[in-house]
């Protein structure tokens, strides 16, 4: 994560799409980006819905900053 971070421009974003049905990677994706400097949000969308027959899963994503200025638009 410090590696990927380190080519982010200061207002720029990390994006980690981490839908699984197995596993819930949101709460330790936080975690790594707090463990190193960075701040994270959790985006899901869908809400699971029926599709043409099929389960439509929700989608997570985790979207990872340098600085929290970014959220406020001003890094």
């Amino acid at each position: 994560m410090r590696g990927y971070l380190t080519h982010v421009k200061p207002d720029g974003v990390l994006i980690l799409h981490l839908s699984n049905r197995n596993l819930d990677l949101n709460g330790p994706a936080q975690a790594v980006a707090k463990a190193v400097g960075g701040v994270a949000l959790i985006s899901t969308s869908g809400q699971g819905r029926h599709r043409q027959g099929r389960l439509a899963l929700p989608e997570d994503a985790v979207i990872i900053a340098r600085s929290p200025a970014v959220w406020r638009g001003s890094p």
